[in-house]
Order: C-alpha cells, then sequence, then structure tokens
C-alpha cells in the first residue's frame, strides 16, 4: 500500500510529520492520517510526496521502479475501494471512487474492466499458503471465471462472500456442468453447485502482500 511505502521512506530518511506537511502542503491531520495507515493520499500530493521521499511516483504507487527508458505515459494508474467481504454481496452500491470515508489503493491497469474493487483476507485460514491474513486482492467483476481462478463468490443464503478456487466439471449421469469452490486448505470441503446454489462475484486479476 502507499501508506506503507511513505512510512518506510519516512524512516530511511528520519523525516518527520512537519517536514511532510511543509512539502505538501497538506493539514497535520491529514499527513497523520497517512503516516498511520487511516488514509491513501489522494493524487493531488503524490508528486511533492515523492519529492521530498526522493522516489518517483510510480513507486510510490505501484512499488516497483521503473528504467528511464520506460515510457511510463503509456501505463494507466487506476485506484479501487477496498471491500469487506460483507459488503461484496451488494458490491455495486461501493464502487464509487471518490468516497473519501472510504480506503483505497491504487494499481496499474493491464486492461481490466471498469468495475472493480479490493477485499482484504481476514483470519479465515481456507486459502493458506496462497492467501495469508491482510492481503489485498483486486477483483474484476466482469472477467467469466474458469477453472483455475480465484473468485469471490456469494453461497444463497450467505450474508458474505467467500475467496475460493473455481472448479468446472461435468455430471455425466446428469450430461450437464456443476461448479465447485474449492479452499486451498483440504480441511475444508468444496462447495457444490448441486447442493449449495452460489453467485460469482468476481475474478481476482491482482494480489498484493506487505510482507514486514
Amino acid at each position: 500500500m502507499i501508506t506503507d511505502r511513505i512510512n518506510e521512506r519516512v524512516r530511511q530518511l528520519k523525516l518527520k510529520q512537519t517536514d511532510i506537511v511543509v512539502a505538501t502542503k497538506a493539514s497535520p491531520a491529514t499527513v497523520n492520517k497517512w503516516l498511520n495507515h487511516t488514509n491513501e493520499p489522494s493524487a493531488k500530493y503524490l508528486e511533492d510526496l515523492a519529492k521530498i521521499l526522493n522516489v518517483s511516483i510510480e513507486w510510490l504507487i505501484t512499488g516497483v521502479e521503473v528504467a528511464d527508458t520506460f515510457d511510463f505515459t503509456k501505463v494507466k494508474i487506476r485506484k479501487a475501494p477496498i471491500l469487506s467481504f460483507y459488503e461484496v454481496v451488494d458490491f455495486y452500491k461501493y464502487l464509487i471512487t471518490n468516497d473519501e470515508k472510504r480506503d483505497f489503493e491504487y494499481f496499474v491497469d493491464n486492461n481490466f474492466s471498469d468495475e472493480l474493487f479490493w477485499v482484504r483476507t481476514t483470519t479465515d485460514n481456507s486459502m493458506l499458503p496462497t492467501f495469508k491474513d491482510g492481503d489485498l486482492i483486486l477483483i474484476d467483476t466482469k472477467r467469466e471465471p474458469r477453472t483455475g481462478n480465484c473468485v469471490v463468490a456469494v453461497v444463497e443464503g450467505d450474508t458474505k462472500a467467500t475467496l475460493r478456487k473455481y472448479r468446472i466439471c461435468y455430471d455425466e449421469k446428469a450430461n450437464k456442468e456443476y461448479f465447485q469452490l474449492v479452499a486451498e486448505n483440504d480441511f475444508y470441503p468444496a462447495i457444490d453447485s448441486r447442493r449449495n446454489r452460489f453467485s460469482v462475484k468476481g475474478v481476482a486479476v491482482k494480489h498484493e502482500r506487505t510482507l514486514v
């Protein structure tokens, strides 16, 4: 997340909060929220933040430094809201990108659709070791799920979504396809569409993890 990288550089350069306030002309309360991982900085502060932290805007947003010869003007940088697994049930309500009370995360667009959101994994260990507590996963709501894709889905009657691998199966006796949601952890049984109806809300297209 951007706030992780801001704090990393603040520690390395031994900067104070007042240094960031002066450089960005943001209010002390706003800067305090960045340093405490409460809010992400809006786009208007990124240039000044990059200067005071002595990094590129690209690194600040993506965590990846690019070569001087790379034409970054051709790369589209977007942001998407971070939703809870409860909010995923009716995710359309939360796709507004100018909600100041909502946490957002930036990403480099790789021809994704225009309807995306992030989810943050919780203490549920059903998808270990691929996904760990606190990971951010970008969900494309318009991508068609295929076998092996990780998806967020809602089982009929549930009030929150679940993260699972998607599997297309074939019932020879009934002569038709059915679908399963499969956990990485074998302790969790597969969710089978023949017994439990579910709807896929989107396909995971990007995975971010803070290592420290």
